[in-house]
């Protein structure tokens, strides 16, 4: 894997931390602000999965599809934001089975066993996090907003840590 793509997962990386310590410090934010912020969070790691793709021709489709498919949620959520709550944790479970299928079945897209694993946690965490968006819609906005800020700095620990790993396999 190439420097440029170590670069992008730094970046997915630095991104999620940032928006999961914001929500955690401003979590009296209100839900259409919530909405918004969560659109722009998820269309800005679609972008950035849809610009890694041109770089990465092993996993371009693993890229494009995740991209492609964040760009049109976080489209929708940053210019329908009256959808509501509810909608915005059932969106928000929609994204992540998505997002946690593609990374625990498409795990065998890196070559080294430590970011495999990696890979297939955090693809499991998006999953259970999806359960329970789905089986307690109705959560407070303070519920939705931690466990959205949570997700996101877990998310964004781990792109980190495996690209740390990708940069120490990729050393001589």
């Amino acid at each position: 894997m190439g420097k440029n793509n170590i670069g992008w997962l730094i970046t997915k990386g630095i991104i999620s931390i940032i928006f999961g310590m914001i929500l955690f410090t401003f979590s009296e934010i209100s839900a259409d602000l919530l909405i918004i912020l969560f659109g722009w969070f998820v269309f800005l790691i679609g972008l950035t999965s849809v610009i890694a793709s041109m770089f990465n021709k092993s996993n371009r489709k693993v890229f494009l599809t995740e991209g492609i498919f964040g760009i049109i949620v976080g489209i929708l959520m940053v210019y329908f934001p009256i959808i509501g709550a509810i909608t915005l944790s059932w969106t928000f479970a929609f994204w992540l089975l998505v997002s946690g299928f593609i990374h625990a079945l498409f795990f065998n897209a890196t070559k080294d066993t430590f970011s495999k694993v990696l890979y297939i946690i955090l693809g499991i965490f998006s999953i259970l996090v999806a359960i329970y968006m789905i089986l307690i819609p109705s959560a407070g906005v303070q519920v939705l907003v931690k466990a959205t800020g949570l997700y996101a700095i877990v998310i964004g620990i781990g792109q980190l840590m495996i690209a740390a790993n990708r940069s120490r396999i990729s050393q001589p």
